[in-house]
Order: C-alpha cells, then sequence, then structure tokens
C-alpha cells in the first residue's frame, strides 16, 4: 500500500471515529439532560373546548362552569346517576385542584337528572400541548380516555 494510500485511509478511518465519538457524546448530553418541566396545569389551559375520537366533548368557561356532550358513562364511575351504560349530557362546575394537579368537575345535571357526582379530569402534555383525560376502569391499566383541544 502505497504511503498516500495510508494517509487517506487514516484520515477516513479518523474522520469516522470522530463522527462516531461526537455522536456518542451528543446522546449521551442529550441523555442526561432532563426534558423541562410540563406547564402547571391553570385556568387558561383548561378554558375552551375539548374533544375525543370517540366524539364526546367538554366545554370549559372562565367562570367555572363547564358542558359534555355524549360523555360515556362508564368513565363517570360505578355510582353516576341514572346508571354507568350509555352515554349522557351533562353540565356543572370545574376548578383546577392539587396546584396544577387535576381539574375536579362536579355535575349538576346529568342526562335528564339532577346531579352532584364529582369526577378528576387529569392532564399529561403530548408533544408540548396539554391532554385531558379520565381513567377508564382500573388506573393500573392506563387505559385512558383523552380530550384534545378542539376550538
Amino acid at each position: 500500500m502505497s504511503a498516500r494510500r495510508k494517509v487517506v485511509l487514516g484520515l477516513a478511518v479518523g474522520i469516522a471515529l470522530i463522527g462516531l465519538c461526537g455522536g456518542a457524546v451528543l446522546l449521551t448530553v442529550r441523555w442526561l439532560t432532563p426534558d423541562p418541566p410540563d406547564p402547571t396545569l391553570t385556568s387558561e389551559v383548561v378554558v375552551g373546548r375539548w374533544a375525543a375520537p370517540a366524539g364526546a366533548t367538554f366545554s370549559f368557561h372562565l367562570d367555572g362552569t363547564f358542558e359534555a356532550s355524549n360523555l360515556p358513562r362508564a368513565l363517570l364511575g360505578q355510582s353516576v346517576p341514572g346508571g354507568p351504560t350509555g352515554s349522557a349530557d351533562g353540565a356543572g362546575t370545574w376548578a383546577v385542584e392539587q396546584p396544577g394537579q387535576y381539574v375536579q368537575l362536579v355535575f349538576r345535571m346529568l342526562g335528564d337528572e339532577t346531579a352532584a357526582h364529582a369526577v378528576p379530569v387529569y392532564v399529561h402534555y403530548r408533544d408540548g400541548q396539554p391532554v385531558l383525560y379520565l381513567i377508564r376502569g382500573d388506573p393500573d391499566l392506563n387505559n385512558l380516555y383523552e380530550f384534545s383541544r378542539s376550538e
């Protein structure tokens, strides 16, 4: 092998090693750098219209009231007025609880019935955007019924 080929080969191997080491350093730095924290859940985040893929919606208002439509009763627990089957429209009040942890809904009307039924609605963030959700059944199964902003 000529000296020129050895130099070119040496340079190529050196550049490849630098690239691999640099990539490893970038991956390590990214892995060690924590993600920024999710924004705190506030009333401003919640206010607006939210929809689930199956058609249920929430409309949250700044005055602390809300309306729900086509909401599966099973999401509201076994003791929901009118029973846990089918879906219903409803209305009531809401508030952000446990400094930014969840939204507490209190239904005053559910279907055709007067109600006083409380339900927590949680939030997580996907690609920096809030997603509201109710838990279906056993919380350990992580079966979420999600609502995205639909304004």
